[in-house]
């Protein structure tokens, strides 16, 4: 009974695990951005 609540739970794990990485992919894109920004001031 154990693993089928642990298997009803993976879903929501994952979907939340990709929520997240969307969240990281996008702010990581922000800061490369403002860094490539940052080096065209710096010039």
């Amino acid at each position: 009974m154990t693993n089928t609540n642990i298997k009803a739970q993976v879903p929501a794990v994952d979907q939340e695990e990709q929520a997240i990485r969307s969240l990281y992919l996008d702010s990581l894109h922000l800061v490369e951005r403002l860094h490539r920004r940052l080096l065209d001031v710096i010039k």
